[in-house]
């Protein structure tokens, strides 16, 4: 849920397969107002509007062969985050999807929450209301990392970096995207900016088409230092902060380190230099 209101709000979940999502929602367990989407895909999102202030709604997502409700949760720690999205041109990327995962220490994410932006671009997430697989809150903390997937029609972008703020009630924000250009024709690995880098690299890297993804950083002994991406990704051009810290989320030392992207057949691996 994201985009609230008074009087309107906009509904979004996945599927794993491609399905024309369909939402009803109602006042009171009565739940007798429909809305489909015209056409299928795997993320679906649905705004409502005219909503009546000050009042408890049930609402119930999925397609025509399954459905879930959900329950009413209690709230963590508010910790807004927010951003805006534009494309190569600076032109705002409106009803792009966000969706932020949080990881503790230990390695153990949260499930996403997931945001749309409105017309200027912009878009917002309160991090109090991150859940674990079993829809307990989840408790985040100063260091945790956030996994930030950007996505319009025409590309996506990755982002990852941590949690940082005196106060659990700060505001931070993240970065623009530019996922507004082309699909590209091959296959390519950039070299990490800026280089040396402290505390923070940016890697840029594009697939032509939808492929297992891996983006591992190694140290000068070979070691594997932190896996940034280990997932399937549809084509389009993809941006990876790596903040300088190990799977354990500990600061590792100043030195020269290697990136390798994986996507299938395709290998390339870059060096980048951490200076503090």
């Amino acid at each position: 849920m994201t985009n609230l209101t008074p009087v309107s709000a906009t509904v979004v979940w996945m599927t794993h397969e491609e399905t024309t999502g369909q939402l009803v929602y109602g006042q009171n367990d009565k739940i007798d107002r429909v809305m489909a989407e015209e056409s299928p895909g795997q993320i679906h999102w649905i705004e409502l509007e005219n909503l009546s202030p000050q009042t408890e709604y049930t609402i119930q997502v999925g397609d025509q062969t399954h459905a879930f409700t959900t329950p009413v949760f209690s709230q963590g720690m508010s910790y807004t985050v927010f951003g805006r999205i534009a494309d190569t041109t600076g032109q705002p990327s409106k009803n792009a999807l966000v969706i932020i995962r949080a990881t503790d220490k230990s390695g153990v994410s949260s499930l996403p929450l997931a945001a749309v932006t409105d017309n200027l671009g912009f878009w917002i997430v309160n991090l109090g209301n991150l859940r674990t697989d079993l829809g307990e809150t989840f408790v985040w903390e100063e260091g945790h990392m956030l996994n930030v997937e950007i996505a319009n029609t025409v590309g996506q972008a990755t982002l990852q970096l941590p949690i940082t703020g005196e106060s659990p009630q700060s505001t931070t924000v993240l970065a623009a995207s530019t996922a507004g250009a082309n699909v590209p024709q091959i296959f390519s690995l950039a070299q990490s900016f800026p280089n040396p880098f402290n505390p923070t690299a940016t890697i840029r890297y594009q697939i032509p088409k939808a492929v297992h993804v891996e983006l591992t950083i190694f140290n000068i002994l070979g070691q594997k230092v932190i896996t940034l991406v280990n997932e399937t990704q549809h084509p389009g051009r993809y941006e990876v902060r790596w903040s300088g810290r190990n799977t354990a989320n500990v600061s590792v030392a100043s030195s020269v380190y290697f990136y390798r992207l994986s996507a299938g057949t395709f290998t390339s691996q870059k060096k980048m230099l951490l200076l503090k």
